[in-house]
């Protein structure tokens, strides 16, 4: 049996999981993330396809939510255990779980259990958009963060795997992108990425510190303003140009990399946006050398 696991073991961790005690629920679920901590061990991910709908359930447990949003998130390695998480209804109550805030443990797990879930699965991306609000959730989630931007282990641990949530959602393919951008300028998030993209350029060697979070925060604000008018004006209004200047000037070409080729994809689709956006983004910096007007 894969790593010594017995059927009749599973079959008892799989009943604990829906135990009367919730301290034998949080047992359980933590014996899975012992389980499946091995991302190269496919088959005990494969066995424990049984232990979704227990999982799901119990991510409303105060005491059981983070183990089973870990052990979701390790689960969701298995590209066949995606679809199944998504119809036990584990979409939902993964996104709500965003809402215990940046300094919650369970925040942390649910990102990176949703980034696995979307991962090479439309239908799930669609579900975390659509059915479960989520570009709501976690655009209120970075709001909370770009008030964090001196609390490291914030930064590390929530901002980081937000960012790049939010990054992957903004698939321009998708048929509902644009209700995601929508959702993300009303509930806050251009001036929140803003103030969060501020404070990383603000200190010192910013590419080398926070490559991955410049990549992402850049990327982000390209996406949102590509083919929408009214995000071109809320970036434009929000502050983010010369931060997005910033990013080119220290990146220059050749040597562009993701961050770089972000900024000068948003600054360039910004610029389109009438005479009044290009002259803001010439008084922001970017003149014809560093970006297309």
């Amino acid at each position: 049996m894969a790593s010594g696991v017995s059927e009749q073991e599973l079959a008892r961790l799989v009943s604990h999981l829906s135990a009367s005690s919730s301290t034998a629920c949080a047992a359980a679920a933590q014996e899975v993330v012992l389980l499946t901590e091995d991302r190269t061990n496919e088959e005990i991910r494969e066995r424990l396809a049984i232990a979704v709908p227990g999982l799901v359930h119990l991510l409303g447990s105060n005491d059981a939510g983070k183990a089973s949003a870990q052990a979701l998130f390790q689960l969701a390695r298995s590209k066949m255990l995606r679809a199944s998480i998504r119809e036990a209804g584990g979409v939902k109550p993964l996104v709500g779980l965003l809402g215990a805030g940046p300094r919650a443990p369970v925040t942390r797990f649910s990102l990176l259990a949703l980034l696995n879930l979307i991962n090479g699965c439309p239908a799930n991306r669609e579900a975390v958009c659509l059915q479960a609000r989520g570009a709501h959730r976690l655009t209120r989630l970075l709001a909370q963060c770009a008030q964090c931007v001196e609390e490291e282990l914030v930064v590390r641990e929530v901002t980081e795997p937000a960012l790049l949530l939010l990054d992957r959602l903004l698939v321009k393919t998708d048929a509902w992108v644009g209700l995601v951008k929508d959702a993300v300028r009303k509930e806050g998030g251009v001036p929140a990425l803003t103030t969060l993209l501020h404070a990383r350029l603000a200190e010192e060697e910013p590419a080398r510190r926070w490559g991955a979070h410049l990549d992402a925060l850049a990327g982000a604000l390209a996406s949102l303003v590509s083919n929408h008018v009214e995000n071109r004006d809320a970036v434009r209004d929000s502050g983010a140009l010369a931060a997005l200047v910033h990013v080119l000037q220290n990146h220059p070409e050749p040597a562009r990399g993701a961050a770089a080729e972000s900024a000068a994809a948003a600054l360039s689709s910004v610029a389109t946006n009438g005479e009044a956006n290009k002259d803001a983004v010439v008084e922001a910096g970017a003149g014809p050398g560093l970006v297309r007007l």
